[in-house]
């Protein structure tokens, strides 16, 4: 249900950032990629949570401090080297995207093996990244492909208005 109805959300941050910083903090202007890439990356953390519950649920808890102290590592080690090779903030929330996302395939994999069959897990998985690479398609799709009126508050009405109608069959 997470994976259905959480791209609702982070499509409006994502279409919305532009308009809200326009509007109100118009110097954060480049902080608008970054947003928007934490806000597909944000994808993962909204499912994450459920399979780290169940880990705990089952006691297998303590695993998870090595998990999150090595990927921790990972990625502050990569966020430094993504800023000194001149990536900067795009970078790290690159950086930090592909964190979630490994963060998200290892829980899953530990938490579907105590519920379910491998048929049913890759079943699942299938789901939710089939989920994810459209949400992410209709985005970038309607982000570089559509043109779009020179008014902020048009393009972003008209730009969600799109995105929720090609979304739309999610709610069903």
């Amino acid at each position: 249900v997470l994976a259905y109805l959480f791209p609702f959300l982070l499509g409006a941050c994502w279409i919305f950032s532009e308009l809200l910083v326009d509007w109100i903090l118009p110097q954060f202007r480049p902080g608008i990629l970054p947003l928007k890439i934490l806000a597909v990356g944000g994808f993962f953390i909204c499912l994450n949570q459920q399979f780290s519950i169940l880990l705990i649920t089952i006691k297998k808890h303590v695993i998870m401090i090595p998990i999150i102290a090595v990927l921790t590592a990972l990625s502050a080690v990569m966020s430094y080297m993504s800023i000194q090779n001149g990536y900067g903030l795009p970078g790290v929330a690159i950086v930090m995207s592909v964190n979630y996302f490994l963060y998200f395939m290892i829980y899953f994999r530990m938490s579907a093996k105590h519920v379910m069959s491998k048929g049913e897990a890759f079943q699942l998985l299938a789901r939710i990244m089939g989920i994810f690479i459209y949400f992410f398609s209709v985005l970038l799709v309607i982000e570089l492909v559509i043109p779009a009126p020179q008014s902020v508050l048009l393009r972003t009405l008209m730009r969600y208005v799109i995105f929720a109608s090609a979304l739309m069959p999610f709610m069903f």
